[in-house]
């Protein structure tokens, strides 16, 4: 078979083991079909030297494994594949959100969010707010000596706290610090930070240097936004944990495993490293935030993020997470 049907028989096979689970079997049912897809999924990126043959089958066996995943999402996501081939196929699950059970935190507890993002990304939220260009390289410089010198806040209403789905992305700005603490004088240590919060910048690096692929020094700065938010009193739609279906769109945030606990940040479970499946930080904030009037959000210029591995996040983590994956498919007993 040629690639292209290689990949459709792929999309195909995914789409009725989301329908079988839907039906009622038991995805520990399927361990050894998702074994076999799994090598597929390989072989098939090697040949089209792409990694969504890969991208498509984490993503479906994380929804089988993650017994929150809605029913819906799952009948969304089977249909499409059946009918696509690109990564079109996940818009049709964009409106399915996970749903989790009510946290209550009493009391209106304070704390700070922090955000981190690539200085381009930075500049083409805010550039505009500072007097600069979000498209000149050298306003980009300004910004980011500004932001060395700690010169840049801004306003919190100002800030960008929402995505497409009006989901605010922030992590407790404490644990980030406990988790990826540094040495010198940074507030942490950025590289910890990226596969803490499970990033992935892949090609989209800032500068790329004279390594013999071509691509051996490409790193990015990152700035962190740090926003004091009041967290939720309740919260009805709180995620179980981040997966496939959520995460930024970002399928390394690997679903974890815990209880139910009082207050966030000690939610229910926390987002996973990527390859070793330690668990890292909080889940982020889902849903709408309260922000402290009258507070400034200050800007950290935390440093150089320098690209992981080949930095292809799915090439270079799909086996460890395609083995939990089966792992938690294995766990999973009809009642």
């Amino acid at each position: 078979m040629s690639t292209s049907e290689d990949l459709r028989f792929l999309s195909h096979s995914l789409a009725q083991m989301l329908r079988r689970s839907v039906a009622g079997e038991s995805p520990s049912s399927m361990v050894v079909e998702a074994e076999g897809l799994i090598e597929s999924a390989e072989r098939l990126a090697a040949a089209s030297d792409e990694s969504f043959p890969l991208y498509l089958t984490i993503c479906c066996l994380n929804c089988l494994a993650d017994r929150v995943a809605p029913t819906a999402a799952l009948e969304a996501l089977a249909e499409s594949l059946e009918n696509h081939l690109g990564e079109e196929v996940w818009k049709a699950a964009g409106s399915h959100r996970l749903q989790g059970s009510r946290v209550d935190f009493g009391g209106g507890v304070s704390g700070t969010g922090t955000s981190l993002m690539r200085l381009e990304t930075f500049s083409n939220h805010y550039a505009a707010f500072y007097g600069f260009s979000e498209f000149g390289k050298e306003d980009q410089e300004k910004i980011w000596q500004k932001a060395e010198r700690g010169e840049l806040t801004m306003p919190t209403q100002d800030a960008v706290l929402s995505g497409a789905h009006g989901i605010a992305w922030f992590t407790d700005r404490e644990e980030l610090e406990q988790h990826c603490s540094s040495s010198g004088a940074k507030s942490f240590d950025v590289n910890q930070a990226y596969d803490a919060l499970g990033l992935d910048w892949t090609d989209r690096w800032e500068d790329y240097g004279d390594g013999p692929d071509g691509k051996g020094e490409a790193f990015s700065r990152a700035l962190a936004v740090h926003c004091k938010l009041e967290h939720r009193q309740a919260a009805e739609s709180e995620l179980r944990v981040p997966t496939s279906l959520d995460g930024w769109g970002n399928f390394l945030f690997v679903p974890g495993a815990g209880e139910p606990a009082e207050s966030w940040p000690e939610v229910p479970s926390r987002a996973c490293h990527p390859a070793t499946g330690k668990a890292l930080l909080p889940e982020g904030v889902h849903g709408p935030v309260v922000v402290p009037e009258g507070s400034d959000a200050p800007i950290e210029a935390c440093g150089i993020v320098s690209r992981p591995g080949e930095g292809d996040r799915i090439a270079e983590c799909f086996r460890e997470i395609a083995d939990r994956a089966l792992h938690r498919l294995r766990s999973v007993r009809n009642k």
